[in-house]
């Protein structure tokens, strides 16, 4: 299993992985899942700025973990939330884990100080996750998202990424900081 960069090949299996978390759950709160031009979109616009990455075995994609902007004012732009999702057949096998690990270092490179999970309840294995991985949790919204005929509670888990001093810059973008520290 391989950690790297998401390419355009990889995005449809991506997209086939995500699905039946849509389709199926309230993990994510989408009610429907997009068609690949506007999931290739999406990535295209997330990739930007933050880093999208992808478990692979062979040729074959088994998870994806991605950052995106946690809230659009100015002054969170040092803040980012991340999202990770493993292929149904392959959980429990430490996926999300190395996704994050790696996700989280690229971030810290990248100048963010504060690393995000929202996490629609229930769901112990990404509860467990963030917690393994110093996550830890500020709060949780009652009755925040509705899907599926059910109201669903959203846990906020929050990570600090390096010490609290005055940020001389805004955080690199993934693209500019892969010119000088290429994906390892």
């Amino acid at each position: 299993m391989i950690i790297t960069d998401i390419k355009e090949a990889d995005i449809y299996q991506v997209l086939e992985i995500y699905r039946p978390y849509i389709t199926d759950t309230r993990i994510t709160f989408e009610y429907e899942a997009p068609d690949l031009e506007t999931f290739t979109e999406r990535v295209r616009h997330y990739t930007e700025q933050f880093p999208w990455l992808v478990a692979k075995d062979g040729k074959k994609v088994r998870g994806y973990s991605y950052a995106s902007v946690y809230r659009g004012r100015l002054a969170y732009q040092w803040d980012c939330e991340l999202s990770v999702y493993v292929d149904r057949d392959c959980r429990g096998q430490g996926i999300g884990k190395r996704l994050y690990t790696k996700l989280l270092e690229i971030l810290t490179r990248q100048g963010y100080y504060n690393a995000y999970g929202v996490i629609a309840l229930p769901n112990e294995n990404s509860v467990r996750l963030h917690e393994n991985l110093g996550f830890k949790l500020e709060g949780v919204q009652k009755n925040s998202g509705f899907k599926a005929g059910k109201w669903v509670d959203v846990a906020f888990y929050t990570k600090a990424l390096r010490t609290f001093d005055t940020p001389l810059k805004a955080p690199v973008p993934y693209p500019e900081l892969l010119k000088d520290h290429p994906f390892k």
